[in-house]
């Protein structure tokens, strides 16, 4: 319960989706979110022979799931834009053709799910921008 009050009062206080990603990873989680923000699968299921039981997947599974629906609510506008970054004009008919090309489109099958793939990539895009950011102004 504290830990999900901390996480509510933390996103308060962040204007953008930007500045939360920058006050909330250090340069080298940033480097990692840029190379591996998208190596998951989206549509995994439980393994029975692995180290959880299935509780244990569940709510792990379930605390995740809330804290995306949770920045998703709060930065649903700045996650799209950042997945749009993309977009050409000249081979984009949709936002949705824009977004089949980014990492893990494929896995996309239902509504919770589209969420954590948009939230992935604004991840990963928001990443890389900040590090070029830094790299730039040393």
């Amino acid at each position: 319960m504290l830990d999900a009050f901390r996480f509510w009062l933390n996103l308060r206080g962040k204007a953008n989706f930007w500045d939360w990603v920058r006050d909330n990873f250090s340069m080298s989680e940033l480097q990692e979110l840029a190379e591996g923000s998208i190596d998951c699968n989206l549509v995994e299921s439980y393994n029975p022979l692995g180290e959880l039981t299935i509780d244990q997947y569940i709510a792990q599974d379930s605390k995740w799931r809330t804290a995306i629906k949770m920045l998703y609510r709060r930065y649903g506008g700045d996650i799209w834009h950042a997945c749009l970054a993309g977009f050409d004009a000249s081979q984009d008919k949709t936002v949705f053709s824009c977004f089949a090309r980014l990492d893990l489109a494929e896995q996309v099958n239902s509504p919770k799910v589209f969420e954590e793939f948009l939230f992935r990539n604004a991840l990963k895009t928001a990443a890389r921008k900040i590090l070029e950011e830094k790299a730039t102004k040393s």
